[in-house]
């Protein structure tokens, strides 16, 4: 196991990203590969962290011991930081690396490269490969390919490819070496089916494109040359020989004809573009996997066409091998029935596409039936609840907002001083002017708030599930109701009267704490944009948040403005405009003001109170400061920003790379 990878086992993402204090690790070595892509290594690790020079001037930022939250603050306040699904990913990649280290802990040990001393300078590499190549293929094409006479020419010839196989990769190694290069694991590998000389080659990309390529030249070299010399010598040992040629000519694994291809036609892979650490899910990982393997055309084509080569090859070394003339097998193949094969599996396979894809709909499908009826058992259990189960009681209103933060004792004291209440649809929780007597709790059904005109017409505002609270306010505060709450579905409460609410909940928290959790956290746990988040990171949101209340027209943001704030429709209904003319309504639960402060721009639309309402607001010094303490946070913002601008699918998207704090 890598010694990054053992480190990352220990210290997880949240504490990585964080809190944690990371450096830039001594000794680290950088080689241009392409263009303005760097190889960056550090002996402690025997990978490579394929960087742009943007990104090697992030990690940089690390020179001096700092957490991720400090820089990322720092190139925000610069406009110089890159998409945060990138940046996380760089500087989890460098610390898998070695690259960037936590300070104050131990390094991990050095992986020691080899005292190779021989080395071969790289023209000559290059000129003698190619020459031997040229020779042995021209020895190669005018050879007659004979079968073995016995199992034992089989056995000779076949250790004469791994013996070739191992002086390919001796001379690659001291290749490697000519170029400046460490030589790291050089072994005689036993243990497998092909026992020969094998040594590290992943170095070669510190040395650039050239010596990928020299490197590729110098391992093919051998094999082609002993083929040859077999061939004029011992033709009968040559059969074996030809096939280690083939299978080191293959471009369908990793062999020295792929590592050529690669070197001459495809460009590095990013390492933030690799094995994601922060995909959404794992079919956005593998998606956008493929979608990168099939963007470098160039590469593909060539690839393609060497595959095609090397079949066409083997298919007429075969038909030399056995004597058989091509159409003659064609005929053979018809005549067998191999058409009608090929077909079945054909249609074989579609089929198994087809009944991937509807067993991948039915489990969908089953999904949802599950989950709706979860809900409607937990909706019965919930209407079940009365005053005669306490305890039940009790471990409902210990997920309530309000009363959650209260000791055992208390909570099942409360538990036995509420009162349940069933209404049916129509029904009249609360009326606007009456006296605030008492609270109550949403324990299932469906409520909603109802607004009142001077001409006795009624209008729903906003609507209430399980879980929420109402009528808290009109008891902390005394006094009449200012608002009428009413069923819109068969419905049960649990009421607890104000004296009871006094003297069991306002004895064990403030009423300061009361407002913040049921008008905030409580608001904050029903909204689609923050309700998973954990809660420390609600409370901090709520603590940092006001709520502001705002009249029938009275205008929020003005176009043109400065975004200061990003608002959160706490009650009520708003309207954004654009030159006057409205765009779209913000309801309860939506949100405005974000994508401003992330790219640092002035309001393009105006915000004006259609209703009488309220938003939660919290101004962008601290938004920002909040949303880079957690990592899970700022992407969320960022997805959302690339939603908002359809561009999901981009690499690169709106958000971060522009703004201020």
């Amino acid at each position: 196991m890598p010694p990054g990878s053992t480190e990352t086992s220990r210290l997880n993402l949240p504490a990585l990203l964080s809190n944690a204090k990371l450096r830039l690790a001594p000794d680290l070595r950088t080689a241009e590969i392409r263009g303005n892509l760097l190889a960056v290594h550090h002996p402690r690790d025997r990978r490579y962290l394929v960087v742009t020079r943007p990104q090697w001037e992030l990690v940089q930022r690390f020179t001096h011991a700092a957490s991720v939250s400090d820089i990322l603050c720092e190139v925000i306040s610069e406009n110089q930081c890159p998409p945060l699904r990138e940046f996380y990913e760089l500087v989890v990649k460098a610390y898998e690396h070695s690259i960037l280290l936590v300070d104050g802990k131990p390094a991990p040990a050095y992986a020691k490269p080899a005292a190779w001393r021989l080395s071969i300078p790289p023209p000559v590499a290059r000129f003698v490969s190619i020459a031997l190549l040229g020779v042995a293929i021209t020895v190669l094409l005018s050879a007659r390919v004979q079968m073995p006479r016995h199992a034992i020419e089989v056995v000779i010839g076949a250790a004469l490819a791994l013996v070739a196989g191992s002086v390919g990769n001796f001379l690659a190694a001291c290749t490697l070496r000519g170029a400046g290069c460490a030589i790291y694991s050089p072994r005689f590998d036993w243990k497998n089916l092909a026992p020969r000389f094998r040594v590290s080659l992943e170095e070669a990309v510190m040395g650039g494109r050239d010596t990928e390529i020299n490197v590729a030249l110098v391992r093919l070299a051998p094999s082609f040359f002993f083929a040859a010399t077999v061939a004029m010598k011992a033709p009968h040992l040559y059969l074996p020989l030809l096939a280690s040629v083939y299978i080191q000519l293959s471009p369908l694994w990793h062999t020295p004809a792929l590592d050529l291809i690669r070197a001459g036609f495809r460009d590095p892979r990013l390492s933030t573009r690799t094995r994601f650490v922060f995909a959404p899910n794992r079919p956005f990982a593998m998606l956008t996997h493929a979608r990168q393997q099939f963007s470098d055309r160039t590469f593909i084509i060539a690839g393609t066409v060497a595959t095609v080569l090397w079949l066409a090859l083997v298919f007429v070394t075969g038909c030399v091998l056995f004597e058989a003339n091509a159409v003659d097998l064609v005929h053979r193949f018809y005549a067998a029935g191999g058409l009608r094969y090929t077909g079945l599996v054909v249609v074989g396979a579609l089929a198994a596409v087809i009944l991937g894809i509807l067993g991948l709909v039915l489990w969908i499908v089953i999904g949802h039936i599950r989950a709706w009826w979860r809900e409607r058992l937990a909706r019965q259990r919930r209407m079940r609840i009365t005053g005669d189960s306490p305890d039940a009681v009790a471990e409902l209103l210990a997920h309530v907002v309000l009363f959650r933060d209260l000791p055992p004792e208390a909570l099942r004291e409360v538990a036995v001083a509420m009162k349940p209440m069933e209404f049916t649809r129509g029904d009249f929780v609360i009326r606007k002017g009456e006296e605030a007597d008492k609270l109550f709790v949403v324990v299932a059904g469906r409520l909603e708030v109802i607004r009142h005109f001077e001409d006795g017409k009624t209008e729903a505002v906003a609507g209430m599930i399980p879980g929420d609270v109402l009528g808290e306010i009109a008891v902390l505060q005394g006094g009449t109701r200012t608002r009428s709450i009413r069923c819109a579905a068969r419905s049960l409460l649990l009421a607890l009267s104000k004296p009871d609410f006094e003297r069991l909940v306002l004895a064990h928290v403030t009423r300061a704490a009361v407002v913040d959790a049921v008008q905030k956290v409580g608001f904050l746990q029903n909204i689609a944009l923050v309700k998973n988040w954990p809660q420390q990171s609600l409370a901090a949101f709520a603590r940092l948040a006001v709520i502001h209340e705002y009249n029938e027209n009275d205008i929020v943001v003005r176009e043109g403005s400065d975004n200061l704030y990003l608002y959160l429709v706490h009650r009520g209904e708003f309207a954004v405009l654009r030159n006057g003319k409205t765009i779209k309504k913000l309801r309860p639960g939506d949100s405005y003001g974000e994508i401003g402060i992330l790219e640092n721009r002035t309001a393009t639309t105006s915000v004006v109170a259609s209703k009488p309402g309220s938003c939660m607001a919290i101004s962008k010094d601290e938004f920002l400061k909040f949303i880079t303490q957690d990592f899970t946070i700022s992407l969320q913002f960022e997805d959302l920003g690339s939603r908002r601008f359809g561009r999901t699918g981009q690499t690169k998207v709106p958000g971060f790379e522009v703004m201020r704090a």
